[in-house]
């Protein structure tokens, strides 16, 4: 079951989302629709690369700038 919201956008916005609407052939609404979900799976991405980055730290398996600096400096990059 859909479920209907409503939400305000500038001038400047509602006129670009209606020229790409009109570009694209499609509804405003399914534009809307889309963005909101594809910024929802990037949050989702986002959090679980997180809470991956928390865990990695939580048991110690991470590199330390120093590391990072010194494989750099391997490579022949020049480090501050």
């Amino acid at each position: 079951m859909q479920k209907g919201i409503s939400t305000r956008f500038d001038d400047n916005t509602l006129i670009r989302l209606e020229e790409m609407a009109d570009n694209l052939g499609t509804s405003r609404s399914s534009i809307i629709k889309n963005a909101v979900n594809h910024y929802l799976e990037y949050l989702t991405w986002y959090a679980e690369e997180a809470r991956q980055g928390e865990d990695d730290i939580e048991r110690g398996d991470f590199k330390t700038h120093d590391d990072i600096k010194a494989k750099f400096k391997r490579l022949g990059v020049k480090c501050k």
